[in-house]
């Protein structure tokens, strides 16, 4: 820029004819002389702190109704076991009806014992567990990978023996429990 100085004080000046905008030729209006004053606060001014807002009143704590049956989550922990996850499997089996027992496979959609992905490996390795057969290692994997798949299943199941053993519990999960 042409004829342009600032002064570190209050003052800044634009000379008249300076090209400004960016394109050759541009002519900017004459601005003459801009002045800024600053002051500096006094030292006795002091500045009000924000008013603090009041403390908010605790709410009452909600009643403890635990959860009387096991969660999906325990589940998943106990057949990281393999003893529980060889439960699972002829849990499974057992929820599967006759006829998918029989051709180890899945037919019915009744969202029951083994997908249709897991019903050859999952059936014929709950067969080996009920005859006390040793396993494979790859179908002690094969006990881990499918049985961690079923846990809603496997939770319902265990709600339905607790409710078998204590039908008071009826009672106490129909919060929990809608519709079913």
């Amino acid at each position: 820029m042409d004829n342009t100085t600032i002064d570190t004080g209050s003052e800044i000046t634009v000379g008249a004819g300076a090209e400004m905008g960016g394109e050759p030729g541009y002519q900017a209006p004459e601005v003459t002389t801009m002045t800024t004053e600053t002051t500096a606060p006094a030292a006795e001014t002091t500045q009000a702190a924000p008013a603090a807002k009041a403390p908010k009143a605790k709410k009452a704590p909600k009643e403890k109704r635990p959860y009387p049956f096991k969660t999906k989550a325990q589940i998943r922990e106990e057949i990281a076991h393999y003893p529980a996850a060889c439960e699972a499997m002829v849990i499974l089996l057992n929820r599967q009806t006759s006829f998918e027992q029989a051709t180890r496979t899945t037919r019915s959609l009744n969202r029951r014992g083994f997908m249709s992905s897991h019903a050859v490996h999952g059936t014929r390795i709950a067969e080996l567990i009920l005859r006390g057969a040793e396993l494979s290692p790859e179908d002690q994997e094969r006990v881990f990978a499918i049985s961690s798949r079923y846990t809603k299943q496997l939770a319902e199941h265990a709600r339905d023996l607790a409710l078998e053993a204590d039908p008071t519990l009826a009672a106490r999960s129909a919060c929990f429990f809608s519709g079913q």
